[in-house]
């Protein structure tokens, strides 16, 4: 045997060698389903920390100031969406709000 053949060739010299680990990580099913296991939960666990410990984010019309300018002339006026505080409530945590106004409605 050459020591210049290829891979292949000696895949096909030897029908039971096995397969490189990695090639099990190849197809998409696996891919998605790896994802899944690996990256999502501490992901999630890290967006609901964040919503716990700043349940705020900045209003995304006014940029946090409060204040939107008046298409005409120099005069500002409230956000129409944070009623002029600068801040939203982030998407996690109100829908934290909402599953515990429900379980709390639920077991009065």
């Amino acid at each position: 045997m050459k020591p210049c053949q290829d891979a292949s060739t000696l895949a096909a010299l030897i029908p039971h060698a096995r397969k490189p680990a990695l090639e099990a990580f190849v197809d998409t099913p696996s891919l998605i389903a790896s994802f899944l296991c690996f990256v999502l939960p501490p992901v999630t666990i890290c967006y609901a920390a964040s919503c716990a410990i700043w349940p705020w984010k900045a209003c995304s019309t006014c940029h946090g100031t409060g204040r939107i300018k008046s298409p005409f002339g120099r005069v500002f006026r409230l956000c129409r969406r944070c009623d002029g505080t600068g801040r939203r409530i982030r998407v996690g945590r109100h829908v934290w709000n909402e599953y515990r106004r429900v379980h709390r409605d639920g077991n009065r």
